[in-house]
């Protein structure tokens, strides 16, 4: 006697194919449909599980990354005493004004510097497949 029921999942997608073999038509839709509502619902708990795993995963680097900012302000606030700079609230400082065109410009460099590395791996990559 063959299986009643069939299920196999198609190959590379989330998608299943269901096959019940009964002699009477009602039933046989009845389980197909008691199937694909299980298969639903077991998908829906997995993904509401997923989204639960990631929120709690962002919460934590969101918390991570607070702390990582509070440290740096007090770094910075640490700086500025020790280095005598005094600035105003909203009015224009000379050093801070500076120190931020020269931590901007070391970003830009940094960026470029890893643009440029790329394209020389690309094209070292590139001589050595010829």
């Amino acid at each position: 006697m063959e299986k009643a029921i069939t299920v196999k999942q198609i190959n590379g997608t989330q998608l299943i194919n269901v096959t019940v073999r009964s002699s009477d038509p009602n039933v046989a839709a009845a389980i197909d449909n008691a199937v694909v509502r299980a298969y639903t619902l077991q998908t829906f708990e997995n993904r509401a599980h997923s989204v639960a795993e990631l929120r709690t995963w962002l919460s934590s680097q969101m918390d991570d990354l607070k702390n990582h900012v509070e440290v740096a302000q007090a770094k910075l606030t640490d700086f500025e005493e020790a280095n005598e700079v005094v600035g105003t609230p909203g009015a224009s400082n000379t050093i801070s004004d500076r120190l931020h065109f020269l931590s901007e410009r070391l970003s830009t460099l940094q960026s470029e510097r890893i643009e440029k590395e790329a394209q020389m791996r690309a094209a070292s990559g590139e001589v050595q497949a010829n």
